[in-house]
């Protein structure tokens, strides 16, 4: 049984996700669909890929991966389907791919189009779905391409003085997570004493290992189960409180 799992941007209010669903399931009637997330926002495929790069590698090997954020109507946008550390994507050419994958796939594949005009998105990914469930591979659904959208996750910067990051995602309990390593944080840091600061002038002195290290309602930081810097409060909602957005700037200073 192919593992198929769906990331996309489509909400859960209308029905776009059941149809594309349905007409997986009416192409390929024996494979498992797991929902990672569709509460994307609209076009944002810095989230998408975050989420999709901390978790795929959790499924077992083999499994296919779908993102369908960001997409646009045009014709002219591609549907790449990618080889990647053993496991398969298939999503639209716009950079989302390639900002889960630290090196160069294996293999990169531009779903051919002009070989069937089929009437919506969905069923040129389904094609493509059936392809690989029955196939096994992604070559035989279009041409092998090097020149796909390429962009990168925002990285931490470390200077002499200071370490500055950004918030990468905000998780449902309200969570600022960042993009500072913990590997980033200890090279930076060196044992000296530090400050965190973040919008609104709040400043953090000290990293704890759990959210009951400090009293209900207050600030905190620790790193997550990923090795990155979050910002929380514990029992409330740090993003709302500090009004902080994804994006934003995280600073370090150390002395």
């Amino acid at each position: 049984m192919s593992i198929i799992t769906l990331t996309t941007d489509f909400g859960e209010l209308d029905y776009y996700v059941p149809l594309f669903k349905g007409s997986i399931l009416r192409s390929c009637p024996s494979v498992k669909l797991i929902d990672i997330s569709h509460k994307i926002q609209p076009f944002d495929i810095n989230t998408a890929a975050y989420i999709v790069k901390n978790c795929f590698e959790s499924f077992p090997p083999k499994s296919l991966h779908i993102i369908r954020v960001g997409e646009n109507s045009s014709d002219n946008q591609r549907i790449m389907a990618v080889n990647y550390r053993g496991h398969y994507f298939i999503g639209p050419d716009n950079g989302v791919l390639s900002m889960i994958f630290e090196e160069l796939p294996t293999l990169v594949i531009a779903v051919d189009k002009n070989m069937i005009s089929l009437p919506n998105m969905d069923e040129y990914y389904c094609r493509a779905i059936k392809n690989f469930v029955f196939k096994g591979n992604i070559s035989e659904i279009g041409y092998s391409v090097v020149d796909f959208e390429r962009k990168i996750l925002l990285k931490s910067v470390i200077y002499p003085n200071y370490l500055v990051g950004n918030i990468m995602h905000i998780d449902n309990y309200g969570n600022l997570i960042s993009n500072i390593s913990k590997e980033d944080f200890e090279k930076a840091v060196d044992g000296r004493k530090f400050a965190i600061h973040y919008r609104r002038m709040e400043t953090i002195e000290e990293i704890v290992n759990d959210y009951s290290d400090v009293e209900g309602g207050e600030k905190l930081a620790m790193f997550n189960s990923l090795g990155n810097l979050e910002i929380a409060i514990n029992g409330g909602k740090a993003n709302e409180l500090f009004g902080i957005n994804i994006g934003d700037a995280i600073k370090i200073e150390y002395r």
